[in-house]
């Protein structure tokens, strides 16, 4: 961590211009962590946190499509595209992709594939297709770009746990006389189905409730939260959703639940599983199709 990221980290507050390498490096509670303990033990929590996989093939499109939004200087030098190598049997072309992959070992590599009719399916331009289909879609555009600030880190105390929390927003902008916290969202569907479904899976709720709640702890502001979805896949879709305040109550009451239970593990340095002793599990109510069709 910088000298000056370590300064700024040291109390609350809103700050702009903090390489991610730090954001990570801040001793901090952030959603990440404590998205770990939704609907599972403390004990598989825990192990969980302490085993999370982070670079796979959708996490790197993703962050891939971020960055060539809004941050698109880092994104032209951080991120490269893969070469198709051919038959991965041949020695000439796993030895191409070796030395390749070690000439490139600083950035962020994007694979590229071929597919059986012979087009490449590249994750590299499938993060710039996705960032055009963004910045032309009339409403997503208003939002991601124009005044405001990109990858804004922000530092709060908890006022029930006094733990420090930390939390980075995709952007942070005003829209109609609103603070308005922006994130870009992908996925393989934006029907309202498959969006409720992300959020609950996700527990995004408990993400932005947080953000409204540290934002608000540094600052009084009207808030809202607007999140602007793209597909993964081509045509990639774009849509614009806000999640409303019902939404957000829940995800607030949801994150105090598990920041409770994180709080006293933390403090008893015990991570509790299921208790000892036999218990009796029922079937789902549709799951009595025959004795209780009426159940279903």
């Amino acid at each position: 961590m910088t000298t000056e990221a370590k300064i700024l980290a040291d109390k609350p507050g809103i700050y702009p211009g903090i390489p991610f390498g730090d954001y990570c490096d801040i001793v901090a509670l952030n959603h990440s962590t404590l998205k770990h303990l939704v609907g599972v033990t403390p004990e598989l929590g825990r192990y969980n946190m302490l085993h999370d996989i982070k670079d796979t093939k959708s996490l790197r499109k993703g962050h891939g499509t971020h960055s060539a939004v809004l941050t698109p200087d880092e994104f032209a030098t951080e991120y490269v595209e893969m070469p198709v190598w051919g038959d991965g049997r041949v020695t000439a072309n796993k030895e191409a992709k070796a030395k390749w992959i070690i000439e490139n070992e600083h950035k962020i590599q994007l694979e590229s594939t071929k597919r059986k009719d012979g087009t490449i399916d590249s994750e590299y331009q499938k993060c710039v297709a996705m960032r055009d289909r963004l910045l032309v879609h009339e409403t997503a555009n208003q939002f991601l770009t124009g005044p405001g600030q990109n990858e804004m880190t922000i530092l709060w105390v908890d006022p029930l746990t006094g733990r420090m929390c930390k939390g980075r927003l995709d952007r942070l902008t005003r829209v109609d006389d609103w603070l308005t916290i922006v994130d870009i969202k992908s996925g393989k569907g934006l029907a309202d189905w498959e969006i409720s479904k992300a959020v609950e899976d996700y527990a995004y709720h408990m993400q932005f409730a947080g953000y409204v709640e540290g934002l608000n702890t540094i600052r009084t502001a009207n808030l809202r939260v607007v999140l602007v979805w793209v597909c993964n896949e081509p045509p990639h879709e774009v849509r614009v959703t806000e999640m409303e305040e019902p939404v957000l109550a829940e995800g607030a009451a949801a994150r105090a639940h598990y920041l409770k239970i994180y709080d006293e593990c933390m403090k008893a340095d015990h991570w509790p599983s299921y208790p000892v002793g036999v218990d009796q599990v029922d079937l789902p109510k549709y799951g009595y199709r025959f004795t209780q069709p009426e159940a279903r």
